[in-house]
């Protein structure tokens, strides 16, 4: 069985690979493993996709864990497994919770549009030789501020 492609996962600043693998060296039957020094987490490629999410979780928890040194609860499985099925059970049914959380935040966040006359404006400034940098740079960021208008020049 071949491995699926590699994905990525940011624990605190660290990217991690993530891997389903179809098998996992371990002197115990493991379903998955954080290598923190390898940066990688590997999930059995034989897992449903709904337990191969909850030990992702369940790998991050440990490497956040790990990042800020709580060693001890680290190693209490019961305390990781625990806080990996709550998220599990948190987000399974609306996954794109936080993606929507926080995209319609962004979008409300800059309500500033530049109107067309200053935008008329900025363009003459931005193919006039003799602007300066700054004022040049105050124009792009004008322009970039414009909503489209959905015409186009032919």
């Amino acid at each position: 069985m071949k491995s699926k492609p590699a994905n990525t996962v940011n624990i605190l600043g660290l990217t991690y690979t993530v891997e389903r693998v179809p098998y996992i060296l371990r002197d115990e039957y493991r379903i998955g493993q954080l290598d923190p020094e390898k940066q990688e987490i590997k999930i059995l490629d034989s897992l449903s996709e709904e337990l191969a999410a909850q030990t992702l979780l369940h790998e991050v928890i440990h490497g956040i864990l790990k990042q800020l040194k709580f060693f001890d609860e680290d190693n209490d499985e019961k305390l990781v497994q625990g806080l990996a099925l709550g998220m599990y059970d948190c987000l399974k049914d609306e996954p794109s919770v936080i993606f929507n959380l926080t995209h319609k935040r962004r979008k409300s966040m800059n309500k500033k549009q530049t109107s067309p006359q200053v935008a008329s404006k900025a363009s003459k400034i931005l193919s006039n030789d003799h602007a300066g940098k700054n004022t040049k740079s105050v124009a792009g960021s004008a322009l970039s501020q414009t909503r489209a208008s959905g015409k186009s020049k032919k």
